[in-house]
This record gives structure tokens, sequence and C-alpha cells, in this order.
């Protein structure tokens, strides 16, 4: 797509420097709606470490879309910063995990979505 990977990976550093100047996530349940790009082909067990700032909200949106279902880490640990402190737009809650955060998948859940339930590990 004629991306320049040096200029993405300077702007993931300015998002993560934006993100650590928000409160840490004080919350026990994150959301994510999957998007075509979302990896969903995982076994409970996996280890899942997105390369990118994983988007997140604290509540359901939309009932009929796959999603995960994130635990994260208490305040003390987490890589989830609650973006919506700075910024809110509309209605949605946003907390964002820096890059290189850790997830376990710990269930998968399927009928007429795809539950992904994962565990922040680091």
């Amino acid at each position: 797509y004629g991306i320049d990977h040096e200029l993405l990976y300077k702007m993931q550093d300015i998002l993560d420097g934006i993100l650590k100047k928000t409160p840490k996530c004080e919350y026990t349940t994150l959301y994510r709606f999957l998007r075509s790009h979302d990896k969903r082909d995982f076994k409970i067990g996996d280890i899942y470490k997105p390369n990118f700032s994983l988007t997140t909200s604290l509540e359901i949106l939309n009932e009929d879309e796959d999603l995960y279902i994130i635990t994260p880490l208490p305040k003390e640990k987490t890589k989830a910063y609650q973006l919506f402190e700075i910024y809110n737009h509309g209605e949605e809650y946003q907390v964002n995990f820096l890059k290189g955060a850790k997830f376990e998948v710990v269930n998968i859940e399927e009928d007429n979505i795809k539950r992904i339930y994962l565990k922040e590990i680091e």
C-alpha cells in the first residue's frame, strides 16, 4: 500500500506517549468489537501479542458483532489506559492498551457471534 513503516512506528510511539499521560484502567472488563483484520482463530491457552495499540471499550455497543472480552491486569500492572479521560468521541468510552501488551486466551464461546475471552498477562 505504499506505507512508510518507519513513520507508522513513530506514530505508534507518539500514541503510546499520549496514552501514558492518561489514567491507567480501573475497570475489570473491556470489549473489542472485531474487524476484518482482527485475529479470530485462537485456541484456549494461546498467547496473543498484537503489534499495535489494542483499542477497547467499556461497554458492549453492538450485540451482533464478534468480540474480545478482556480482563486487564490490576491498575498497578496493566498496560491499559483510559483514553476517554482526555478524548471522548460520542458514547464510546475508549480504553487503549500500549503496544506490546500480551493476552492469554482463557475461553471461547461461539453461537451466532464469537466471544473470545482474553486475560492480560503482561
